[in-house]
């Protein structure tokens, strides 16, 4: 009930913020045109946004997802996991939390040793990031195109090649029981829905998709094109003074990555404006999301991994495991961007 009001009253706050960015812009509207034309821009990312959204809600509702149960148990058994694991890593696919509480339950009964309970919770957090960005990716796709296809494939790359280190080091620990025994409990598979069915809640889930675009992603799009048109970003070109670091990160560049703080989708609505008028190339958005993911990824660990964790696991195990999962992601992404700069100034990209 308490986080239900808390919700409620930081959605009031955004309403508010909301008026506020309405009312400044109608106040300051720069002309005609240029509101004509951002509307229209905004109605074509709406539009292919929710068709996208669409297609990718209705694939997961036809149950495609099925197809990884048949890799879990053999790559759970190479990495000597213990089969509840693979039970977990397929159910995190659905529910986190269900997954972690079968961990930690197995934890508690002494049928996983610790390590194999951090490795095991690091494949369910991957196996929900990954679950989740894919709902998110096929809109983001459709706003900037290659650009968000090429970041979500380098963080997948990135998440499966931590997994793997995961797995790897999982394997050649003793294990605490004799894994052969072990029996997969899978007969409770979900069944696929009627067609009916399914377009019914990939609508649902595209309407919620569109409702937060309208709410979120559209206003800070309208606000962001509104400091370009009034030169907001030219003014902040003195923290800019290094004629290299405008080559790589130009101010609007600001713009993409402190909206991601409002999630990727917001962040890949403004940066589509900007690469409608290009007043950013496609490079530039790839360092601007890697930039923004970087600075929103400690503040998601603050305000849900942390207190999810601590919710299912025992408290240390909690601290530890959400150290493991968010601090691979921050340093591989530091890593990331690192190199895609280094490759750009010598000029190999």
């Amino acid at each position: 009930m308490a986080r239900k009001k808390k919700n409620k009253l930081l959605s009031w706050i955004w309403y508010f913020v909301v008026v506020l960015i309405v009312l400044g812009i109608g106040f300051n509207l720069p002309s005609l045109n240029w509101l004509e034309f951002n509307l229209k821009l905004a109605l074509q990312i709406i539009i292919t946004t929710s068709i996208a959204s669409f297609i990718g809600n209705l694939i997961e509702e036809r149950n495609w997802s099925q197809l990884i149960k048949r890799f879990t148990s053999p790559i759970t058994r190479w990495a000597k996991l213990p089969n509840v694991s693979a039970t977990a890593i397929f159910s995190s696919f659905f529910s986190l939390v269900t997954a972690n509480s079968m961990l930690t339950s197995a934890y508690e009964n002494n049928l996983m040793s610790r390590k194999q309970l951090r490795v095991s919770a690091m494949c369910t957090s991957f196996m929900s990031y990954l679950y989740h960005s894919l709902r998110i990716m096929y809109p983001t796709i459709a706003a900037v195109g290659v650009v968000g296809a090429t970041y979500f494939g380098l963080l997948f790359g990135l998440g499966f090649l931590v997994v793997f280190i995961a797995l790897l080091a999982s394997r050649y620990s003793k294990p605490i029981h004799d894994i052969q025994n072990d029996i997969l409990a899978d007969k409770e598979e979900r069944s696929a829905d009627t067609w009916r069915v399914s377009i019914e809640k990939a609508r649902k889930k595209t309407y919620l998709v569109v409702k937060r675009m309208f709410l979120i992603a559209i206003p800070m799009f309208l606000f962001f094109s509104f400091l370009n048109e009034i030169g907001f970003f030219d003014l902040s070109d003195s923290l800019f003074k290094s004629s290299s670091l405008r080559e790589y990160f130009p101010p609007e560049s600001l713009a993409v990555a402190s909206s991601m703080l409002g999630g990727i989708l917001s962040a890949a609505t403004v940066a589509a404006g900007f690469l409608k008028t290009g007043s950013l190339q496609a490079s530039h958005v790839l360092i601007a999301l890697l930039m923004g993911n970087i600075i929103s990824l400690p503040i998601r660990s603050l305000r849900r991994s942390l207190p999810s964790a601590m919710s299912v696991f025992p408290a240390k195990e909690a601290l530890v495991i959400v150290l493991l999962n968010q601090g691979s992601r921050l340093l591989s992404n530091i890593l990331l961007l690192g190199t895609i700069l280094l490759l750009m100034y010598y000029h190999i990209i």
